[in-house]
């Protein structure tokens, strides 16, 4: 039996109309840092190997030939091991141009290809579409109940 105390109690705690709010997903960090540091990774590490090769070089990878360049004769060996300014620049440059040049390159090589396979492909499909088309069957019912009659076209 339910008495007045029975009614007058709290009600009992219902869990909420909506659930608790979940935590936020973590936001997800850009990829551009990570790919920037691996490219300087590796032209640091090019680098270094470059300077390797030319100080185990030294002057035995200069002797026999010479470099002229509209008159001016310079020796190699000054472009190596004495001015690593300059061979570091001229291997920034190579690894630029290895890094950006030919991936370009190469990308435009292979669009061109696709794009010329990808469009013949296309008239070849909407050829084949337009053969294969269901709707050539009505159409064809159409006209053979709509064209005039032979006797008819002979009569006029």
């Amino acid at each position: 039996m339910t008495t007045i105390d029975d009614l007058r109690a709290e009600p009992p705690a219902h869990p909420p109309l909506h659930p608790p709010a979940a935590s936020p997903a973590p936001a997800r960090r850009p990829l551009w840092p990570w790919l920037l540091a691996l490219g300087l990774l590796l032209l640091a590490l090019a680098a270094a190997g470059a300077w390797v090769c030319v100080q185990a070089l030294g002057d035995w990878g200069a002797q026999g030939w010479h470099l002229t360049i509209h008159g001016n004769d310079f020796d190699p060996v000054v472009v190596g091991v004495d001015h690593p300014a300059l061979l570091l620049a001229g291997l920034a440059l190579a690894a630029v141009a290895i890094i950006v040049i030919v991936p370009l390159a190469l990308m435009l090589a292979l669009l061109s290809t696709v794009l010329g396979v990808g469009l013949a492909l296309l008239v070849v499909l909407a050829a084949v579409a337009g053969a294969a088309s269901p709707l050539w069957l009505p159409l064809l019912l159409l006209w053979l109940l709509l064209r005039p009659r032979r006797a008819a076209r002979i009569a006029t």
